[in-house]
């Protein structure tokens, strides 16, 4: 009588209550087997004895932060001077591999954290009654931040005056 075994495979079968075939048992109601047995086909679960490829790796984390301050250029020079104040409540729009929104604190500063490798746009919401002096009026600042990279991304500033 032909054997039912596969020499690439290793298999078990789920014994029926009270019937064991006489192998030994790793738990209750498995029976495996390690050579050349015959059984039947219905009862038996066979799988390829080369192990199963590893889980693909997780995504990266997201290590990189973008920092900035919102600030009054008191006397719209363009450039962020002792004497200028940072701007509250003014709202900052991450776009790119993540999309997020962050306000300005009182001191008009803002970050975005935990943040993976892409490129990314940072742009200011306009307030009625300012014009932006930094970057140049309405403009954004885009940038890549390479992958697995810790970057802390400092002055990316925004300036703005007012009449």
């Amino acid at each position: 009588r032909p054997s039912d075994w596969d020499g690439d495979k290793k298999c078990r079968y789920m014994a029926t209550p009270g019937h064991d075939r006489g192998h030994s048992r790793d738990a209750p109601g498995i029976v495996k087997k390690d050579k050349p047995v015959n059984t039947n086909k219905h009862d038996e679960e066979c799988a390829p004895t080369t192990p199963p490829p590893p889980p693909p790796p997780p995504p990266p984390t997201g290590i990189a932060e973008i920092h900035g301050t919102t600030f009054l250029d008191t006397d719209a020079n363009g450039v962020l001077d002792f004497y200028d104040p940072g701007a509250g409540g003014w709202s900052i729009l991450l776009t790119g591999v993540v999309n997020a929104t962050a306000v300005t604190d009182a001191a008009g500063n803002y970050a975005f954290t935990a943040l993976p490798g892409g490129t990314y746009t940072v742009c200011e919401v306009q307030q009625a009654g300012f014009t932006q002096t930094v970057p140049a009026a309405g403009g954004c600042y885009t940038f890549t931040i390479p992958p697995a990279m810790a970057v802390w991304e400092v002055n990316i500033n925004f300036g703005n005056s007012s009449p």
